[in-house]
């Protein structure tokens, strides 16, 4: 049995094939909180190859007193609709010279509606000066928490483990951006230079462990 989540529909119009019961199924019973909602979306870019992912965490002020937006916490469901009210997404293939640019508003969305009534216009937009020539950029509108220097930490921690220990050149490297200077960089993983014991075996065709070395 299967579901479609998403498509093209009319070519340049996107819709979600779905009950709106799959939407608190796949958000609110499967994320905890909003640092599982972000690495969520680092692991799906991961799936699809990227080499690079950058997450900025931005404070929202008002336009003339610089005033920190309070905003409101909400149910969430999808994990870009978890973190905030929503979503405007920019998407470009290598060798395109459009970016294709698709905005979700969560709070217009009715629960007792199906999602496919609703409809998402896919636009057609020029490459801003710092896109770059391929990628994707999720840019989260409304926060529904405060992002304090905590919570930036803890988001931290979790990302960096996404990191190979091992690896001197990965292929998969997320640069972290935030208000607070010293949290911000290529992310690495803690855990080269703090082992205690290391050790080394071989593995043979028949499943046959040798230990090669312990110290």
């Amino acid at each position: 049995m299967e579901s479609q989540v998403g498509g093209l529909v009319g070519g340049d119009d996107f819709r979600f094939v779905t009950g709106a019961a799959m939407l608190k199924r796949l958000g609110s019973e499967q994320l905890r909180d909003e640092i599982t909602a972000v690495m969520e979306l680092v692991k799906n870019a991961y799936d699809a190859d990227a080499t690079s992912v950058t997450i900025e965490l931005r404070e929202e002020r008002s336009p003339v007193l610089q005033r920190r937006r309070l905003g409101q916490k909400g149910v969430g469901r999808f994990a870009a609709e978890k973190l905030g009210q929503q979503l405007i997404l920019r998407t470009r293939s290598s060798g395109q010279a459009e970016v294709l640019q698709l905005r979700f508003n969560w709070e217009g969305l009715s629960g007792d509606r199906e999602l496919a009534d609703y409809h998402f216009p896919i636009k057609h937009k020029k490459p801003e000066p710092f896109e770059p020539l391929q990628g994707t950029r999720l840019e989260i509108r409304g926060l529904r928490v405060r992002w304090t220097r905590t919570r930036a930490e803890k988001l931290r921690a979790q990302l960096s483990n996404l990191i190979d220990p091992e690896s001197t050149s990965t292929d998969f490297k997320i640069q972290f951006v935030t208000p607070w200077r010293d949290l911000n960089g290529v992310l690495q993983n803690p855990l080269p230079g703090n082992e205690t014991h290391r050790l080394q075996f071989a593995l043979s065709e028949t499943g046959v462990e040798t230990i090669c070395q312990f110290s």
